[in-house]
């Protein structure tokens, strides 16, 4: 929640495209990436900064950004992550981010191949 020029403006102050990063049917040893683009959508200067991933996760991904310093509103950055799987095991995680109005996490899911069985009538 932020005040400017006597409104107040709730909820998050960036927006994330897309809103959950997915790893769908990945290969164990395969290094995928996914870019997300944050927009400022605040009315006034915002800024971030990359904490990182949850503890237990950081070994399987790696995040590439270039910090954006005070971004006007309307202004875009980019967050690479990079995402080498070691097991064959679903994952969900988040990476962690801390604006100028609070934090901010960015929901990540990596997803085993899963097979699906057919069964026909005879």
């Amino acid at each position: 929640e932020k005040k400017i020029l006597g409104k107040t403006y709730k909820g998050s102050k960036f927006l994330c495209q897309p809103e959950i990063v997915e790893f769908k049917d990945f290969i164990v040893g395969k290094k995928r990436r996914k870019r997300v683009v944050l927009t400022n959508v605040s009315f006034t200067f915002n800024s971030f900064r990359v904490e990182g991933i949850e503890m237990k996760y950081q070994d399987l991904f790696e995040v590439n950004y270039k910090p954006p310093g005070r971004m006007s509103a309307g202004l875009t950055a980019t967050i690479e992550i990079v995402f080498l799987p070691e097991q064959n095991l679903d994952i969900i995680t988040y990476l962690a981010l801390i604006t100028e109005t609070g934090p901010l996490r960015i929901p990540i899911e990596c997803r085993t191949r899963k097979v699906r069985r057919k069964l026909t009538k005879e």
